[in-house]
């Protein structure tokens, strides 16, 4: 049977890719930070950050690493929207300043701090730009900057119905795969290789390369999401385009409370059915109202 392609944008593969591949997230990094020193090496850090006081939370990011001049990159990729979405990315980055600063109490020492978040949803409407930066500047003379954190956003839906597909510019080569791995996969093996770090990100995404624990974490995943986005439809039922917009505003909270309890649920149900071999798998999808394909991937995943 042919392998699985998994999905670019889910958790467990983007950190599976950019979090362990240090070639990979190098040419991705230097894709984004534009007229910066480009980065030469990285060492891979632990993405959890931890809290200043014991009354903070743990914030964890996708991908953290620091690089041989010094400086904090962190990756992350974000599929649903979020209230407020600017503000915890920038809060994300002061907590990495501070927490490098504690080190050396110098303020000179303090570790520079970028953040690039590849977004499938809008954040900035009104503008037709899908690639955003941001940094703390003069208002009046913008290019008089005050070094310490940079963030970056794409917007990868706007980024792809440009229909780009340069493999040749380095930042579109990996909006490439990210939004459209079908067209990377579907190249010939000849132009494939002339990009080595694309062709070992396509490997990466066959399911035969991640363990029973990762395939289960990809599947959980999707499942949250499709849990998450029907019950913003159920919830709000004024037209997909105001409703959806209007659901994923005010509802995201329950939204992902219910979307991850609704996912668990059915993937635990799914395994002890197929574990109790009572039922056939046709029966256990009419009686879960999902998908055979669904039971038949979660049946593959117990079988290895």
């Amino acid at each position: 049977m042919k392998s699985q392609k998994l999905q670019t944008i889910s958790d467990p593969v983007f950190k599976r890719i950019f979090g362990q591949e240090k070639s990979i997230v190098i040419e991705l990094i230097n894709g984004f930070i534009q007229d910066e020193a480009p980065v030469v090496d990285i060492d891979f850090l632990p993405s959890e950050l931890l809290p200043n006081r014991s009354t903070e939370k743990t914030s964890i990011v996708d991908v953290l690493c620091i690089d041989s001049n010094n400086r904090h990159f962190v990756l992350e990729v974000q599929v649903i929207k979020q209230k407020s979405f600017k503000e915890r990315v920038h809060y994300y980055a002061s907590k990495l300043l501070v927490q490098s600063l504690e080190k050396s109490q110098q303020f000179a020492d303090a570790i520079p701090v970028f953040i690039i978040s590849f977004l499938n949803h809008i954040i900035e409407p009104d503008v037709e730009d899908w690639l955003h930066y941001y940094s703390h500047c003069n208002e009046k003379y913008p290019e008089k900057k005050i070094n310490g954190i940079r963030l970056v956003f794409v917007e990868l839906a706007k980024w792809k119905k440009l229909g780009k597909f340069d493999l040749e510019n380095v930042r579109e080569r990996w909006l490439s795969f990210l939004t459209s791995p079908e067209k990377i996969i579907a190249m010939p093996k000849h132009e494939l290789e002339k990009y080595p770090n694309l062709e070992k990100a396509v490997l990466l995404l066959d399911e035969a390369n991640y363990s029973k624990g990762l395939l289960l974490a990809h599947a959980n995943y999707l499942n949250n999401l499709l849990a998450w986005n029907m019950t913003m439809i159920e919830d709000y039922d004024d037209g997909f385009d105001s409703g959806m917009e209007k659901g994923i505003e005010k509802g995201m909270e329950k939204g992902i409370e219910k979307g991850k309890m609704q996912g668990m649920e059915l993937m635990a149900e799914l395994i002890q059915h197929l574990n109790e071999e009572s039922l056939s798998m046709e029966e256990i999808a009419s009686k879960f109202q999902v998908e055979i394909e669904q039971v038949l991937w979660v049946k593959k995943l117990l079988d290895k």
